[in-house]
């Protein structure tokens, strides 16, 4: 989370290393673009995780790491 936003408890669910930071702010970008239908809020990002579904359904590494591939 951006650190516009400090007053909310946040936990790192998946980790993953990036080239640099150009590249990093892609793969952000396009990540944020597939975990859309879950915006809290526009222009946050912040996503709820809907009732019944499992941490796993943000953490599809396969699509992380294709866009970590791409921006190489």
């Amino acid at each position: 989370m951006s650190v516009y936003n400090k007053s909310d408890e946040h936990e790192v669910i998946y980790y993953q290393e990036c080239l640099n930071e150009e590249k990093m702010g892609v793969v952000e970008t396009l990540v944020f673009c597939k975990l859309n239908d879950y915006r809290e809020q526009a222009n946050r990002e912040r996503f709820f995780l809907p009732e019944g579904e499992k941490l796993d359904l943000f953490i599809d590494i396969d699509t992380i790491k294709e866009c970590i591939k791409f921006v190489k």
